[in-house]
């Protein structure tokens, strides 16, 4: 048997990319995705990755795992061990990379600053209500899942990866964005009349929010594209995860992907595309409200409380309760909230900032998605010459829109959402092809 030592030459990270992918992918077919024996799997053979090769794979893996795999560490799962193997890999890579004693510089740029006042607003939150925090396991664990979601984007950000390495992680997280479209189109075939939510623990929304952001990315390709090939492809990714997320019945989700549409129309994708995508919407509007079953339409109209009947939605009317909740918990403590954890696990993600972490958590937190949205229209203003990279970045603006912006208000997304993981480390890829482009480092970005 060869060791680690006597290997004379490493395979390429392209190479290791593709065949990081292979393991992950075999693992969550063979053990199940929603079976404990995934995490088990995957989570150690991605470590041996790690440690035997280069951090580097650990963003194929968060790619494919993340989506596909429920119970992966960075994902939901109680895993602190693991976790703290990994910041503990975290840290060493840092210091031999040299980061830390250059002051961290390559990773500033507008989100990161946004990112660290957000983390500065939970701190002190934090000290109102130390203990909560410390004593529930479900509330620490939330903070720890930011921290290593938004911490793979700080991480990412100073990796080396050539254009052609780029360009083969922006298409695995598509490729597993089509797998999962075609698992939910599948439940809903063979068990028609219950909630579509591929991977993602039986949690509708959640899969919603994923197959939201991932809609508009292959819409994107669809609108921008050069190549016919590329476009069928996307089309044909794009009608499955349509499919799928239409039979999620999740209404947030609904008017998400009806916002996002509207973006993407003032967005400069190429105007005969646009005009045909206009065109296709009035159809398919129109086709919807004809063909699509009697659940979904009750489903969609609901949103309005005139969906089976004149008595308002039960799940609205909750929302509404916890809602006044969170303004009663404000009126408390209106500065830096009343603590982390103590409006417990609520339906609107604005509103729990504003009850847990004051007006100081709210600004940090519109600070972040302003930040991202201005980052976004950077990039896009780059003018990146490869068109499949290009349309990546103008979709990304509708589909932060969508599934971030307009579903926070049915959900956490930002904070907690497995999907999170592939979010950030698309976004710190396309800075760095955007950088490549200028010939600058991701830094610079901010500054052009």
């Amino acid at each position: 048997m060869i060791s680690r030592y006597e290997l004379t030459q490493k395979p390429t990270a392209k190479t290791l990319v593709i065949a990081v992918a292979c393991v992950s992918i075999a693992g969550t077919i063979l053990f199940q995705s929603y079976r404990m024996e995934t995490t088990i799997t995957i989570g150690v053979v991605s470590l041996f990755l790690l440690l035997v090769w280069d951090l580097r794979l650990l963003l194929p893996i968060v790619l494919v795992v993340g989506p596909l795999g429920p119970k992966f560490p960075l994902s939901f799962g109680n895993f602190y061990l693991t976790t703290g193997i990994l910041f503990i890999a975290y840290a060493a890579w840092l210091w031999r990379s040299s980061l830390v004693r250059s002051g961290l510089a390559l990773i500033r740029n507008p989100v990161s600053d946004a990112i660290l006042i957000m983390f500065a607003s939970m701190l002190c939150s934090f000290m109102n209500a130390p203990g909560l925090v410390l004593s529930a396991g479900e509330h620490a664990l939330r903070v720890i899942q930011f921290i290593m979601y938004t911490g793979i984007f700080l991480l990412a950000l100073p990796m080396k990866f050539s254009r052609s390495e780029i360009k083969a992680l922006i298409l695995l997280a598509l490729l597993v964005a089509f797998v999962e479209a075609l698992i939910g189109s599948y439940q809903w075939v063979t068990n028609p009349g219950f909630y579509v939510v591929g991977t993602f623990d039986f949690i509708h929304n959640n899969f919603a929010a994923y197959m939201t952001f991932m809609v508009f990315l292959f819409l994107g390709i669809v609108l921008e594209a050069d190549s016919p090939k590329i476009v069928l492809l996307a089309f044909v990714a794009l009608a499955f995860s349509l499919y799928s997320l239409t039979f999620a019945f999740s209404r947030s989700a609904y008017v998400a992907f009806a916002v996002g549409l509207v973006v993407t129309l003032f967005l400069p994708f190429k105007a005969r595309r646009r005009i045909l995508l206009l065109i296709a919407s009035i159809i398919g509007v129109i086709l919807f409200i004809k063909f699509v079953p009697r659940e979904v339409i009750a489903r969609a109209m609901s949103i309005m409380d005139v969906g089976a009947g004149i008595h308002r939605d039960i799940s609205f009317a909750a929302r509404l309760g916890l809602w006044r909740r969170a303004l009663s918990n404000f009126s408390q403590s209106p500065i830096f909230g009343n603590g982390i954890g103590t409006y417990g696990l609520a339906d609107n993600f604005y509103m729990k900032t504003l009850a847990e972490t004051g007006i100081a958590g709210l600004i940090a937190l519109i600070l972040v998605i302003r930040a991202l949205l201005r980052q976004q229209w950077r990039i896009v203003q780059s003018r990146i010459a490869d068109s499949l990279i290009r349309s990546i970045a103008k979709a990304f603006i509708p589909g932060t829109v969508a599934a971030i912006i307009v579903m926070n208000a049915s959900g956490d997304q930002l904070m907690v959402h497995r999907f999170m993981g592939v979010y950030w480390i698309l976004l710190s890829l396309l800075m760095k092809w955007s950088a490549k482009e200028l010939n600058e480092c991701p830094r610079s970005v901010k500054s052009s």
